[in-house]
């Protein structure tokens, strides 16, 4: 986030930490308390000292800058019905798709919204419903500030209808399938690189890409792991038979947020 503070003159340009994606809404000239430090205008990622600013004050930023974006034309604050989020640079995971498949709970939905807001991945995706999470209070208070993915979540009635303008889609179970022409991946790291590269190919528009969760008590059946190119296991200890909806996605999604060149540049300029 560039500031500015009359200690070091009208043109002087600063960078406030820790981490440049989460208050890069912010707008320029804005004058923190206690310090700033000055930084060159070079491009590309730099080492920075961290700025001394209070969690109060990171929390005051964050809340002015997602209450700047969630302000219509006219300057009123638009409802989570209405609201998508316009940022910049545009929003990180904006190529990905989160799709489950039956889920049956309302809360699992909205944990699984709260999850993917949490890495800027809008795209949610429900094949055949058992709940339907925009009505459901309880979905809307799991999602705790992403209530507008529940709202513009498209329903399917199949895993091939929700995967049609998907380029690579992978499936997440952990027991072995034996499928026959999906790629088995057993953990998360592999599949990370292999997303990178998919949107390094080349082309100018990034291709989409598709996380398949399945149902809350039984998975994925092994005809909807077949509809998909991979398979992926998140490795998890002996004594829990899976992990819940939200924190798969969450592990997944936080995986993939960190290894983006982006934002993996600026975590690592905000350590000195």
């Amino acid at each position: 986030m560039l500031l500015s503070s009359s200690s070091f003159g009208a043109s002087a340009k600063f960078v406030c930490h820790p981490h440049p994606r989460t208050l890069r809404f912010f707008q320029c000239g804005q004058v923190i308390g206690r310090q700033s430090v000055p930084v060159s205008s070079s491009h590309g990622p730099q080492r920075l000292p961290s700025v001394a600013v209070s969690p109060q004050e990171q929390k005051a930023l964050w809340a002015a800058g997602v209450r700047k974006a969630t302000q219509g034309d006219e300057g009123e604050r638009q409802t989570q019905r209405l609201w998508a989020p316009v940022l910049d640079p545009p929003a990180a995971l904006s190529w990905l798709t989160v799709v489950l498949v039956g889920v049956k709970r309302p809360y699992s939905a909205g944990s699984v919204a709260r999850a993917s807001n949490c890495f800027e991945c809008g795209d949610l995706r429900l094949v055949q419903p058992q709940c339907n999470p925009a009505s459901e209070r309880s979905a809307k208070r799991a999602a705790k500030g992403a209530q507008y993915i529940l709202h513009q979540a498209r329903p399917y009635s199949s895993l091939a209808a929700a995967l049609e303008d998907v380029h690579y889609a992978v499936a997440f179970s952990r027991w072995d399938t034996g499928q026959q022409g999906v790629e088995c991946l057993s953990s998360v790291p592999p599949l990370v690189e292999k997303l990178l590269l998919l949107q390094d190919k080349g082309s100018q528009n990034a291709k989409r890409v598709a996380l398949v969760f399945g149902r809350e008590v039984e998975g994925l059946l092994p005809e909807e792991i077949a509809s998909c190119e991979a398979v992926c296991k998140i490795p998890i200890g002996r004594l829990q038979e899976s992990l819940s909806l939200s924190h798969a996605v969450s592990i997944v999604l936080s995986q993939i947020y960190q290894a983006q060149p982006s934002t993996s540049k600026q975590i690592g300029s905000s350590q000195s």
